[in-house]
């Protein structure tokens, strides 16, 4: 069992680098919903081995797979943010400003296939499930991050968007 925790920080590592990439690409609201749990888990098991004497080792060696096999997609600040120093590194306001980025992207793409629509009732429809992703985004803020600092600033940033009011 001795080389189970050099292993399982490098596993961990690579981890965390696809999720944040994740998360702070996508497009798709659920994703990044769903991923943000996984990317806790992984951020918490980052921190309790932080001071172990082969983090760094071993995070540099996720660092280089992660290169390897995603060639085409450069390391982000952000990602080796998290992975290089967890402990200051702000998770909930990565989440928060990632899950506002993406709403901001989904509803600047739906506003422009629902302005390409012709019938009033398939606006109507579209404009409808847009708002109940955004509501579930607002849901997801509150349930989870009311208490936190980014947590008015994204509610904020969430009211710019003022779809409803361009349909």
């Amino acid at each position: 069992m001795e080389n189970f925790l050099p292993i399982f920080l490098q596993v961990t590592g690579m981890q965390v680098l696809e999720s944040a990439y994740i998360i702070h690409n996508s497009n798709n609201i659920k994703t990044v919903i769903s991923r943000q749990g996984f990317l806790q888990e992984k951020y918490n098991d980052l921190l309790s081995n932080r001071n172990d004497p082969s983090y760094a080792t071993y995070t540099e060696m996720a660092i280089a797979t992660y290169k390897e096999r995603y060639y085409d997609r450069p390391l982000q600040d952000v990602q080796l943010a998290i992975l290089n120093n967890p402990v200051e590194f702000n998770l909930v306001e990565f989440y928060c400003e990632s899950l506002v980025n993406t709403l901001k992207r989904f509803c600047a793409k739906q506003s422009e296939e629902i302005s390409q629509m012709k019938l009033i009732s398939a606006k109507q429809k579209r404009t409808v499930k847009t708002l109940q992703i955004i509501q579930l985004v607002r849901s997801e803020m509150t349930d989870k991050y009311s208490t936190t600092l980014g947590y008015e600033h994204a509610l904020n940033e969430i009211d710019k968007l003022g779809f409803d009011s361009k349909i």
